[in-house]
């Protein structure tokens, strides 16, 4: 019985191998599996202490990013812990990992740039959840930041994954910064001779009885050119949300559409007059080539 204890004894305590002088051995690696294990489970339990401390009393964008440090704080604490009590010296394994640093660190410069591009969202706060932005091609509303990338639903609910280096090194557009209501800029052409002036108070009336267009500030029709085919006019009418610019671009459409349609007034196409001048020595086939 003694015996067998001692050869069970002596496997979970023989060393195995060696990391930077410090023999480690099958009772090492148990202890440092269960300490990392631990940790996690702590950094998980950790996690929603925070949710429920800062739950309403801190902006979703903060909350979240303290989620998310208080996370790695103690996942990190946890390793560094279960390293300490096995014996591992940490000194030599930082020494180890600047070492590595230098050969990888090419391999992580975007892995870092979004970090550091999210922390400065964090202090800057160009965005927040529930911001509607642009970025790229990208247009929906924000609704999480993380650390490394942030969240974006776009109108037709599909979620695209942003890097943050992206708001930090292009030009985004937020559209619910400060005051939420935007204004819809919508081209209309008439044709030339048109009464401009009856075009103009039909799509004033328009803008007035749609529903979804701000009373003030009130609706205006500006002649912004005159085109190869058009008069082109634009009807600047402003909303509430950046959200209700879709569909409100799509329903004044179909009103001035019909409206124009129901007073007489074209809209033109785009056209253009081709004349063929024929000399006395050649025919029209010789002369298209045909």
């Amino acid at each position: 019985m003694t015996t067998a204890f001692s050869s069970v004894s002596e496997f979970f305590t023989r060393p195995l191998f060696a990391v930077n002088g410090t023999a480690v051995s099958f009772t090492s690696i148990l202890v440092f599996v269960l300490l990392t294990w631990l940790s996690f489970f702590v950094a998980r339990q950790g996690r929603k202490l925070v949710q429920r401390l800062v739950n309403g009393r801190l902006e979703a964008t903060l909350a979240n990013i303290l989620d998310q440090l208080a996370n790695v704080a103690i996942i990190v604490a946890g390793l560094y812990i279960a390293l300490r009590f096995v014996g591992i010296d940490i000194g030599g394994l930082v020494v180890l990992a600047s070492a590595l640093g230098v050969g990888i660190g090419f391999g992580l410069q975007n892995i870092a740039s979004n970090l550091i591009s999210g922390m400065i969202i964090l202090l800057e706060r160009p965005i927040s959840v529930g911001d509607r932005v642009t970025v790229g091609e990208t247009v929906g509303d924000v609704t999480r930041i993380g650390l490394r990338s942030t969240e974006v639903v776009t109108p037709d609910n599909i979620m695209i994954i942003v890097p943050n280096s992206e708001f930090i090194s292009n030009r985004v557009t937020n559209w619910t910064r400060g005051r939420p209501q935007t204004r819809i800029h919508l081209p209309v052409g008439v044709a030339y001779g048109s009464d401009l002036e009856k075009t103009r108070h039909i799509l004033l009336d328009i803008a007035r009885a749609q529903k979804g267009v701000l009373p003030e500030p009130a609706p205006e029709v500006w002649l912004v050119n005159f085109g190869d085919s058009s008069i082109n006019l634009e009807l600047l009418v402003w909303v509430e949300a950046p959200n209700l610019i879709p569909r409100l671009r799509s329903e004044l459409n179909f009103a001035v559409e019909a409206a124009l349609r129901a007073h007489a007034i074209s809209i033109p196409f785009p056209q253009r007059d081709v004349r063929v001048v024929f000399d006395g020595q050649s025919n029209g086939s010789e002369r298209l080539g045909v």
